[in-house]
């Protein structure tokens, strides 16, 4: 059986009022030793395994660091999350620093949708003892709160115990909310109406801590249309947040003809989305698509694009992202 790491750190939620999944504990034999180990079944690996990924929410929401910590072994342990150019990496020490900062502010997670699967799986593709937790994360701190897939790799030791070896940010969505929200209006804008996109700062231009170690420049950037009518009034679009671009603002560059009027696209960490937004009769609209790879760029919409959905089973469509009216017949400059 597997030793329940869950339930040796479960004592030290409990005493804070915390309730904690567990499983089983170490079988023994009749004179009460440890009795042999029998082979694993992946049903009880991934019960431990979920009794792990809640324990270590728990621990977080309970500002319990000393107990968070305790879920990961790190000699083995690495980290990354998105960046700019290129992944941002961590050994164990890094990422208990920039945890404790989380911990400074409040930090508050819940996970949703875990998907698990074990070494025991022959074609999950995992090395000897590792099982792996992909999952939705929402998590929340003074001043900023996002949700986006994570996954977690955990090892089984010597001590026949789970443990963090690896853990990985693969999508980011400001809010802790879905945004369910497509249809928006700028219909009452005075015709002719111009348009801009640009990646810019936060609205009020205040720095946000960073949450690399010793890091306190960066600013969460978004891109963003923005509309203006003929007599000067303005409505602007948030489209994408990313925390790890620069903090300058800069212009996208507008194509010169033909529906699509803005073509963005942006990988990092292994993932990528791009944006294209386009001119309809009476309104814009902002398609998105998951990325294949950094040259997966190729696939140009058009005004007779499909749009797809989260449930379509086509290899990653284009996605309608937002689709915002325009005053009827307005003429639409670049």
């Amino acid at each position: 059986m597997i030793r329940s790491l869950a339930l040796t750190l479960a004592f030290a939620l409990v005493s804070s009022g915390c309730d904690v999944l567990v499983t089983q504990a170490t079988s023994r034999d009749k004179d009460g030793a440890d009795a042999a180990p029998r082979p694993l079944r992946a049903s009880e690996v991934e019960a431990e395994a979920r009794s792990i990924l809640f324990g270590w929410r728990d621990a977080q929401n309970r500002d319990a660091p000393e107990v968070w910590s305790a879920f990961y072994e790190p000699p083995s342990f690495d980290a990354s999350l998105p960046g700019q150019s290129a992944p941002r990496t961590f050994d164990f020490e890094a990422w208990s620093a920039r945890q404790r900062e989380l911990f400074a502010r409040q930090l508050r997670v819940d996970v949703e949708k875990p998907a698990f699967a074990t070494w025991l799986a022959h074609d999950a593709g995992l090395g000897d003892g590792i099982v792996q937790v992909t999952f939705v994360k929402r998590w929340r701190t003074t001043g900023h709160e996002e949700h986006g897939r994570w996954r977690l790799h955990m090892k089984l030791g010597a001590d026949r115990q789970l443990r963090i070896v690896h853990e990985e940010q693969l999508s980011a969505i400001p809010g802790w909310e879905d945004r369910t929200r497509t249809e928006f209006d700028a219909s009452d804008l005075v015709a002719p109406v111009s348009i801009q996109t640009a990646w810019a700062p936060l609205a009020n231009g205040s720095p946000e801590r960073s949450l690399d170690s010793g890091v306190s420049t960066a600013r969460l950037t978004r891109l963003t249309i923005t509309l203006t009518g003929a007599d000067g009034k303005k409505r602007t679009f948030v489209v994408t947040d990313d925390p790890d671009r620069s903090s300058s603002a800069s212009s996208v560059k507008a194509l010169s003809s033909g529906a699509l009027l803005y073509d963005e696209h942006r990988w990092a960490a292994g993932a990528g989305e791009r944006y294209a937004v386009l001119k309809e009769p009476n309104s814009i609209k902002v398609l998105r698509r998951i990325l294949r790879s950094p040259t997966d760029v190729a696939d140009m919409p058009d005004e007779h694009t499909h749009e797809g959905d989260d449930g379509d089973k086509r290899s990653h469509p284009w996605m309608l992202q937002q689709r915002i009216a325009l005053p009827h017949g307005a003429l639409l400059t670049r």
